[in-house]
């Protein structure tokens, strides 16, 4: 190892910046020689909390993936007559009188911001029916619940649905109500013709802000042999200055400062604010960081 590859790495300093990926909310710091603080392009981030709203993916068993079946054991995908509104598929109750299906979404990992309450989610979705005479009707119900789900703290109905010439929109916007710990949709269809139940729902989708944590700060770099010892604060804040918990630390490296983090370039992850890179000072003229506080979110109700 060289001399000059020990000072560089010495005088590294950092530059923050933030980003969002997936269901991880990350707050990073790249470690570069510049020297330049400068803050993040953004402190919030959108998080979609319904998984499979499009109900795109395949079936498991015959069931729809992560919905629960309340009443009615036909639910499936549906493609065509109608067409979807978006995608390949939708939900399609199948043979029933009446149907219910039902996604909860824990939110819990929210709780300070709900309770105090800041916490604003944006919910919509599309409904259509067969068109056909009596129409068959579909309702959608969002119930927001206490952390036993025995309280409904808040609700919206959309109202009974007969619209069969196109999918119709369907949104609410509310700030949970202190004590939400859950968020439950149900999609609701009644048949009133045929053995089909033909009310079908579409491109649903619930989405919250999600405060970004902060950069990590004050980085060390230490040299061991052709190891390389990074250390920094633990993040405790997000960027408004709220308490966060956060789950883990990603460490990425590169060969220059604006290089892109992704699983190719992945050195480690951590649970603390340490790492030993072991080999990253022996093989490179200079090697860049970036490290990244991560909070993950369950979304999906046990």
């Amino acid at each position: 190892m060289s001399r000059s590859f020990f000072c560089f790495i010495f005088l590294m300093l950092g530059f923050l910046y933030a980003q969002a990926g997936g269901d991880q909310i990350v707050g990073s710091l790249l470690v570069d020689p510049e020297g330049i603080q400068a803050d993040g392009p953004s402190s919030r981030a959108i998080l979609e909390l319904l998984v499979n709203g499009s109900c795109e993916e395949p079936l498991q068993d015959g069931n729809i993936p992560f919905w629960t079946e309340v009443v009615g054991s036909n639910w499936t995908q549906r493609s065509a007559n109608p067409s979807p509104q978006e995608g390949l598929y939708y939900f399609f109750p199948g043979v029933a009188v009446n149907a219910e299906l039902a996604q909860d979404v824990d939110v819990t990992d929210l709780w300070y911001y709900i309770d105090g309450g800041s916490q604003e989610f944006e919910f919509s979705g599309y409904v259509r029916s067969y068109p056909q005479s009596p129409v068959d009707r579909t309702l959608i119900v969002l119930e927001y619940l206490n952390a036993d789900k025995t309280v409904v703290l808040s609700s919206y109905d959309s109202g009974i649905h007969t619209n069969t010439s196109e999918w119709l929109l369907l949104s609410d916007t509310r700030i949970a109500p202190a004590g939400t710990r859950f968020i439950r949709i149900r999609l609701i269809s009644t048949r009133t013709n045929g053995s089909n139940n033909d009310g079908y729902y579409d491109n649903l989708s619930l989405k919250t802000d999600i405060i970004l944590p902060l950069a990590p700060q004050n980085v060390s770099i230490e040299l061991a042999s052709n190891d390389v010892i990074l250390s920094w604060d633990e993040v405790t804040q997000d960027e408004l200055g709220d308490p966060v918990d956060i789950n883990q630390y990603n460490v990425y490296a590169g060969e220059v400062p604006e290089f892109t983090c992704g699983p190719d370039n992945l050195a480690g992850t951590v649970a603390i604010p340490e790492i030993t890179l072991y080999g990253q000072a022996g093989s490179y003229a200079r090697r860049f960081f970036k490290i990244t506080a991560v909070r993950t979110f369950s979304r999906i109700a046990p």
